[in-house]
């Protein structure tokens, strides 16, 4: 195998495993019961909050850090292609941070102060991980002086807009699909399975398109 591409090859597989979710629950308690103290009916934010991060707590079977480490330590053997790949680190290191602390924020704070926090980090790994496919994308095209230009950036760009409208409509949609609501369900499996497609389709061009162009084989640019 060619050494030069293991780094792109670390890239994708922390790709995949990064933007792949399926979460499995632990049977680790939060230190708080949804509900409790709150009447007959429970709050809106009790809903939201028990939808976006179960009664117990729920760990991704692709452990998110992982893949935000291997996406990092690919894009540590890269150097040069201007500012794409240094923010493209940057932005894989904050999103691993912050996938840490969206696991461990729900035993920090109680439940009537945790749903902001979350949406809040849930919105910042999304934009991360958009940061990172578009600059990766970038460093792509920085070694593409023909027609195949066009093709390369529309191919990726797609791919990083698809993933980055379903993850968002994905949280979006999920309290109401909680909630047993008319379609929202249909709809929350819609917006998953894209999601899913949407990063397997960017992995498979970055793999296609590094091997037919021999991206990341030449001298580090400055």
């Amino acid at each position: 195998m060619n050494s030069k591409k293991i780094r792109v090859y670390l890239f994708v597989v922390g790709l995949v495993i990064t933007g792949l979710h399926f979460p499995i629950n632990t049977g680790l308690d939060y230190g708080f019961q949804f509900g409790v103290n709150e009447g007959v009916a429970k709050g809106i934010n009790t809903y939201f909050l028990e939808a976006l991060i179960g009664e117990q707590l729920r760990v991704d079977i692709f452990f998110n850090p992982l893949g935000y480490f291997l996406m990092f330590l690919g894009l540590a053997f890269i150097s040069g292609y201007g500012k794409c790949i240094r923010n493209a680190k940057i932005f894989t290191a904050a999103g691993c941070v912050i996938s840490i602390v969206r696991l461990l924020l729900p035993f920090v704070l109680s439940q009537y102060q945790l749903l902001q926090p979350l949406i809040f980090l849930i919105a910042a790994e999304i934009f991360c991980m958009a940061v990172i496919l578009y600059s990766f994308m970038v460093a792509c095209k920085k070694q593409i002086d023909n027609y195949l230009y066009m093709e390369v950036g529309k191919d990726l760009i797609f791919g990083m807009e698809i993933y980055a409208f379903a993850e968002a409509a994905s949280y979006i949609i999920l309290p109401f699909a909680a909630l047993y609501i008319y379609f929202a369900r249909g709809a929350y499996v819609l917006v998953r399975v894209l999601s899913c497609l949407a990063i397997l389709y960017y992995a498979f061009k970055v793999l296609k398109y590094t091997k037919q162009l021999d991206l990341f084989e030449e001298n580090e640019k400055k």
